[in-house]
């Protein structure tokens, strides 16, 4: 039987080492970390199965040496890039929902509810709304806090990219408060029904932030990410 077609696998101590090697090349995130290593390991097995006398260290080094010069920083940044996108695409389909029948009615009932109380009250009415929804969203994110730690977020390029896109979308109340603030002027018709459709998307928003959207976090770290055992509450 010839040996050098047997099929080749890793120890877990040279799987330690992928693991120590991938970190000393500045990846941070612990799910990028198993993603390369993935393919790494995939591929020295392969070249060790095809040469029975090359060692770990030297299937490693002709792995290694066909990523370019920047080493794996390219694939790094591509899977923050592709994750970022990924959690935008799932948070629009839980906006998007409200778009929908027969959310749209509840939608639109809330446009047209804002629409007549800035349009009685003017600007009092527009600040008071504005900075009501910042103080949930602010409450909101203190919860949100304690569950997640930030050491916990910044080791996991899932939980970052998903925060970052849920920072972004709840600071925008507070965005429009200050822009309210420092342009106090007496709002024009055009000006109250885009105020009226942003009051009514930054009310959504709420429920979709800090209910749907989270409950969807914690099904993907028990399906996709189970393997890393992610704490997030």
């Amino acid at each position: 039987m010839d040996n050098s077609s047997q099929q080749i696998e890793l120890s877990e101590d040279q799987i330690k080492k992928l693991f120590l090697f991938v970190k000393s090349k500045y990846v941070r995130y612990v799910d990028v970390q198993y993603e390369i290593v993935d393919h790494l390991a995939c591929d020295i097995e392969s070249l060790m199965s095809e040469d029975s006398k090359l060692t770990f260290d030297q299937a490693l080094t002709k792995t290694y040496s066909k990523y370019p010069i920047s080493g794996f920083s390219n694939l790094k940044t591509a899977k923050e890039k592709e994750m970022h996108h990924y959690w935008m695409r799932v948070f629009r389909k839980f906006l998007f929902e409200y778009f929908k029948l027969p959310k749209i009615f509840l939608t639109v009932l809330i446009g047209w509810t804002f629409f007549q109380l800035f349009k009685t009250f003017g600007n009092p009415a527009v600040m008071i709304v504005f900075i009501s929804l910042t103080i949930v969203y602010l409450y909101q994110a203190f919860k949100q806090i304690k569950l997640m730690k930030r050491e916990v977020i910044e080791k996991y390029l899932v939980l970052h990219s998903y925060n970052s896109i849920h920072a972004a979308f709840g600071g925008m109340g507070s965005y429009i408060v200050i822009q309210l603030i420092f342009n106090s002027q007496e709002i024009n018709f055009p000006s109250l029904i885009v105020l009226s459709v942003l009051a009514s998307i930054n009310l959504i928003l709420i429920p979709v932030l800090y209910k749907s959207f989270p409950e969807y976090l914690k099904k993907e770290l028990e399906t996709k990410y189970q393997h890393l055992n992610i704490e997030i509450a």
